[in-house]
Formats: C-alpha cells, structure tokens, sequence
C-alpha cells in the first residue's frame, strides 16, 4: 500500500521535478510534489502547509540551497532535507552536510533517493523525539521548581494551572476534586477560558472529570474539529485525588497527553505532600487551640474570661461564623444564655430555653449533637426564628456539654452559608465541647469551694471573736478592749506597710492575744491587788499556754506570733525568752504598744485610767526599752481621736 508523502521541492527544472516525482512512485510512494523556485515561494509553503521532506538542487538562477536551507533552519521546523543536483563537488557537500543539510546526490543517482529520504526521516523524527523528551523535561523541571516553592494546596493549584497552560499552550486550564460524600466533582479552580468553571458542581462519573476521575485513565476528545480537550487523573498512593483538565483549538496528540500525565503525577505528589502538612499545620493548631483553653482554666476561674477564651477557639479552629454558649440550670430546667460570639445583632442574646424547646433544648433531652443544615426550613414561627434570619445563618449545630453523667450546657454553632462536617471537624467539635464540659465543672466547683471557704473563714472569724469576748469577761477587761486593741493594731501595721495576709494573721493573733491566760487560776488572774513573786511567775506562763494552745490548731499557727511574744520587750527584759531588737517578731512589736496604750488609758480595779498626754509621754519614755524606737514613730503619727473607751459595767 502506497504511503502518502508530502514532499516541497526546491528546484527550476521541470522535467528534473517529474524525473524525482517518477523514481519516488517507482519506489512505491504516493508522491504530493509542490515545487518552489524562489525564496519567496518557499517561505510561503513552510508557513501554511505540513511537509514531510524538503528536497532542493543546489544552484538555480534565483534561488539556491545555501539559503534554502537557511530560511527552513529559520522557520524552526525540523524537516529531513535532501540535496539533489546536477553537478556538485565534494567539498560543497561536505559544507552542505556541516550546515545542516541530511543528504545529498546527483541526479543521474536517484536510485539512492528513496533509501536517503526514509533513513533522513527517521533521523528527523529522532530529533523531534529527543527534542520532545527535552521540552519534557525542561517543563517537569520548571513546574517541579515551582511547586516546590508552594507550601500549602491554595498555593499549589494556581501555579499549576498557570504552568499547564503555558506548558502546552491551552485555552483554558481546571482541576476537578471528588466530593467524597455527595460523589460529585467540585471544580476546585479554573483558569483561562475556564474560569466561570469555579466552584461548579458536575456528575460524578460524567464528562472528562468524571471519567478521568473513574477510571483513573486520561481521557481525550475524540471529535476531529475543535476545540479539543484532555482530562488526567492526578494519583498517588493508588488514590486519585483529582483530575487536571486542559482545552484548545488544536490537536491534541499523544504527545501532549503524555507530557500531562507527566505533569499530574508531579502535581498529586505535590498536593499530597501539601495535604499532609496542612493536616499537620491543623493538628498543631488544634493542640494549641487546646493548651490555649487549658492555660485559661488553669489561669482563671473567672468563668466569663474563660468561656471567651474558648469560644474565640472554637470560631477559629472549626471554621464558623458564630458561636454561643448556654448554661444549664437544673433548678429551672432551662438553658441561660452566657456568653457569645460573632453575632451582628444582641437578638440571640435570649431569654432561657426550656429543656425539650428549640433544637438546644432537644439536644439536652436527646444528649446529642442535632445538625440542622438548613435553618431557613424550620418552622417560621419557631423560636428565635426571627433572629436567626436576621443574623442570615444557614447552617447550625448544638452539642450538648456532658460532664460525669450530666448536662453542663449547650455549644451552638452557626454559619452564613452550606457547611458541610466531616469526620475530623466532628471529632474536634467533640474535644473543644468536652473542654468546655470541663471548665464549666473546674469553675463550678471552684465557686463552690470559695463559697464553702468564706463560710468556714466566717465560722472561724467568729468563734475567735467569741473566744475573746470570753476572755475579756473572763479577766473583767474594759468593754471592748480587745476589738479596740485589735483595729488600731491593724492601722497601726498598714502604715507601716504590712501586707493583706500578715494582717489577716495579725488580727486573728490580736483577737487571741490573751488566749494563754485560760491556763491562769482564778485566784491569781482575779486578784484585786498586787501579784507576788510566786503569782507573777505563774502568770507569765500565759504566753507559752498561748503557744501550746495555738500550736495545735493548722489555721492559727501563722496567728502565734503575738499570743506568743507580745510581751517581749525591746531591750531584753520581758518575757517568756528575754529576745531583744528585731528577734522579737515585728507584729508583736507592734501589737505590744498597741496594746499598753489601751491598758495605760482605761481603769482598773487598782488604778484609774491616765491621760491621753500621760499615756504618749509614758510611751516616748519606754522608746528604746519597752518598744521599739521605730514602732513607737509610726504610733505617734496615727490619728486616735476617734477610739473611744467604753467603761465596763460592774
């Protein structure tokens, strides 16, 4: 069966033209000869027709191969080119095959035409293969190079498509993804001609996506008029993660589809390995998102910080437009509204919910989550319809908060817009609500606590209060001695810039202050007039009765210091141990001036109450023996005009 062969013939003669086009069918091809005679001519037929071979004399009057040779090497085609002359020597064949030329002859040696023609086109289709391969190459390289720049699979499918489309000069370029749920494909990105394409929904299984996505086969029209198409799949793993489709008004061949089988095995390395950071970059997220929520609970126990520390989370990492959180109250049976966030109005900032009422409700009853994808088809005068169209929600979620057995609350999640939740976003929603079960709880329970601790600190306070309200009975001190020693105790230490907690001891210590004189008999704390040696020495003891008494007791051990010191002296000589300077403690220091000043001005059995300017004077006389010097400055300066005695009864 002949062959068809097109062949442009460079050549003045026409009887030399019908002798070649002869010996060419003799050889059994079926010969398309154009002849050409000038430079014009030939450049004319390269440009607007396909030829398989270029065949040229050497010399004519107007035209010659040099240049022949010179306008094809100009035109870029790669064309087997054969010399065929009437007389040509040896040296200008040599120059002609060194200039590019495949072969050359004499015409009076046609027979060699034939075997020169087929051995210079496979040559030429050699070449054009290599060159074929190289271009290949050189596109996987650059495509390869700038992918590699890319990180994440937003960043990835531009670049591609952009490549592609220069790469094998398309029209218009798109990459198609499985919906795994729905089985649709999803027309991630389209560019070119192709970009009203985006975000379209197509059959699964249908057109060039589907079938390339199918199959996992390249498809490619079969129509002989364009515009033409391709579609190949894009697999790694034995999984086709999408399909890369490109179109244009030319031909498509084998070629191209090679080279685009090429391109999407180096593209679904690529989105693999951009999938599998950005699911790291999200787990890394996800766990911050939880240490974020861990370190609120563990720093705070102010339940609205904390509730706004998760729901900032939760917006965040789930991906929704807003979020709120409703609190249950068991002695209601009702959801309270806490705290929200991403709302345009104050509308869902709502009255409670009834357990069983609303889709919250239901899913404190059902203890799961309930999805509702398409809040516009509840019913129009159901609960916080209004609201909800307002705020132009579409989807909504309500996971109930579950902590040992009971519901905590509701996390409701709402989008403006389709939202579709697959496993992982379910599962983390699980995780982000079993957090926020938890610092509801830890919260809960650390109110609980506090509240518990202020009634016990309260019980405490006031059984100290009644302690000493029975010793000043006991020991018939004036009526209110001991608050009165106690309160200016405690201004008396703030000016001297004593703390909060040391004068929380120090009040529990001054209301104490005599404690240990429970330990002293009757007959010797009651005495009307002076004690002996004997008496005096017993009543010293009060201090370390004071001491073993406290001692025993873990919330009053920090309180010692003044039942146990207060009558230590500056300069030694006090008891129960002689400490001096500031050995003794400083609350007792300064409880112990406190303390004389009010016994000095109030009256006793054996003696009336002394002056105001009696008293100061006595106390400045003492600075440096019985008081510390420090102390009895900071005394001066307090203003006592408004601590009143009140006489006790007899």
């Amino acid at each position: 069966m002949a062959t068809p062969l097109r062949l442009l013939l460079v050549e003045d003669s026409e009887n030399d033209a019908l002798l070649l086009e002869l010996e060419l069918r003799r050889g059994g091809y079926d010969v398309s000869l154009h002849r050409v005679q000038t430079a014009a001519d030939m450049r004319a037929a390269l440009t607007t027709q396909t030829w398989d071979a270029i065949i040229s004399d050497y010399a004519m009057p107007e035209f010659d191969m040099p240049r022949a040779l010179a306008l094809l090497q100009d035109t870029g085609l790669d064309l087997p080119f054969i010399i065929v002359s009437g007389t040509i020597g040896e040296e200008t064949a040599v120059r002609a095959l060194q200039s590019g030329a495949d072969d050359f002859m004499t015409k009076g040696k046609l027979s060699r035409l034939i075997p020169a023609l087929e051995r210079a086109r496979r040559e030429a289709q050699v070449r054009r293969e290599r060159r074929e391969r190289e271009r290949e190459l050189e596109a996987i390289a650059a495509l390869s190079s700038a992918l590699r720049q890319a990180e994440t699979r937003a960043e990835i499918v531009p670049i591609l498509l952009q490549q592609v489309l220069a790469l094998v000069k398309a029209d218009s370029v798109a990459l198609g993804v499985p919906d795994p749920v729905t089985g649709e494909t999803v027309v991630e990105l389209g560019i070119g001609e192709s970009q009203p394409l985006t975000g379209q929904r197509l059959p699964g299984g249908e057109g060039p996506f589907g079938r390339a996505l199918q199959t996992g086969q390249p498809q490619v029209s079969t129509s002989a008029y364009p515009p033409a198409w391709a579609a190949v799949p894009l697999i790694t793993n034995q999984t086709t993660l999408a399909a890369l489709w490109i179109g244009r008004q030319g031909i498509i061949g084998p070629d191209d589809v090679r080279l685009l089988s090429s391109i999407a095995d180096i593209a679904a390395t690529a989105i693999h390995r951009a999938t599998l950071f950005e699911e790291t970059q999200r787990r890394l997220e996800r766990l911050t998102a939880l240490r974020t929520i861990d370190m609120a609970i563990n720093a705070s126990q102010d339940m609205h910080i904390i509730l706004d520390v998760l729901l900032a989370q939760v917006l965040s990492q789930l991906g929704v437009d807003a979020a709120a959180l409703l609190l249950a109250n068991p002695l209601t049976q009702s959801l309270d509204y806490a705290a929200g966030r991403g709302f345009r109005t104050r509308g869902l900032a709502r009255s409670p919910v009834r357990y069983g009422e609303g889709q919250a409700g239901r899913a404190v009853i059902d203890r799961s989550l309930v999805s509702v994808p398409d809040v516009r088809v509840l019913e129009r005068h159901g609960q916080h319809w209004d609201e909800l169209a307002a705020e132009g929600f579409e989807a909504y979620y309500a996971m109930p908060l579950l902590a040992k057995g009971n519901v905590l609350g509701v996390l409701e999640l709402f989008h403006r817009g389709p939202h579709e939740a697959d496993q992982e976003w379910m599962s983390f929603l699980e995780t982000l609500a079993g957090q926020a079960a938890i610092a509801i709880n830890n919260t809960a329970l650390f109110a609980d606590l506090q509240r518990s601790n202020a009634d016990l600190a309260r019980a405490y306070d006031a059984t100290i209060e009644g302690w000493s309200r029975a010793l000043d009975l006991r020991d018939r001190e004036t009526e209110g001695h001991t608050q009165r020693v106690t309160e200016t105790t405690l201004r008396l230490a703030q000016l001297m810039g004593l703390g909060a907690a040391e004068m929380l001891h120090m009040r529990r210590g001054a209301l104490l202050h005599d404690i240990g004189k429970m330990g002293i008999p009757d007959k010797i704390l009651l005495k009307p007039g002076p004690l002996n040696e004997a008496e005096w020495g017993i009543m010293r003891q009060h201090p370390t009765y004071a001491y073993e008494l406290l001692s025993q007791i873990d919330y009053l051990r920090q309180a010692l210091d003044i039942p146990h010191y207060h009558h230590e002296k500056w300069d030694g000589s006090g008891y129960p141990y002689q400490l001096e300077h500031e050995r003794i403690p400083l609350t007792a220091r300064i409880f112990s001036i406190v303390d004389v000043w009010d016994a000095l001005r109030s009256n006793r059995p054996y003696r009336a109450g002394w002056p105001e300017e009696r008293v100061h004077a006595y106390l400045l006389a003492e600075s440096g023996r019985h008081f510390d010097p420090n102390v009895v400055s900071g005394f001066m300066s307090l203003d006592l005009a408004g601590v009143r005695l009140v006489e006790a009864s007899d």
